[in-house]
């Protein structure tokens, strides 16, 4: 089997498009000779927690091996923005996370590898996990984009 590398920021269990269409290719890559290797986002909060897609989530990085694939998922650390969201997005503060928001938007540009740690911690994994498998042939990316 010919081995693919799958970067993606969301894949199951998270319930946004994004992951079923980056899982339905890992269901059916195998039928096609290719041994799919994910490296993804730890989603292991429940989707019923209020805006759980900015929560911390996984205590250490994790490696899954199923029939035909390999899921590697990374511990998630929310940045400052998701923190500020998170903390100030109702209430006596929606103005302050506003204006946090605004002036992160502004200077995101200029700092967005500092802004990013989540995604520097990616990228450090997939050049370490290219190092051990020098076989992986093809590459398919699905993240946020601009930040890659």
């Amino acid at each position: 089997m010919k081995k693919i590398l799958i970067v993606a920021y969301y894949f199951s269990p998270c319930n946004h498009t994004s992951s079923e269409r980056m899982q339905s290719w890992v269901d059916h890559l195998p039928e096609y000779d290719y041994y799919p290797i994910v490296v993804c986002r730890n989603w292991d909060i429940s989707p019923e927690v209020e805006n759980y897609h900015y929560k911390k989530s996984g205590t250490s990085n994790e490696i899954q091996y199923n029939k035909g694939s390999e899921i590697h998922t990374l511990k998630f650390t929310p940045w400052l923005s998701l923190t500020l969201f998170d903390r100030w997005s109702k209430g006596f503060f929606k103005f302050l996370y506003k204006v946090s928001y605004a002036l992160h938007r502004l200077f995101e540009p200029f700092l967005a590898y500092q802004l990013y740690s989540y995604h520097i911690r990616q990228k450090k994994y997939i050049k370490r996990l290219l190092k051990e498998n020098t076989d992986i042939e093809h590459c398919i990316i699905s993240v946020p984009p601009f930040i890659f």
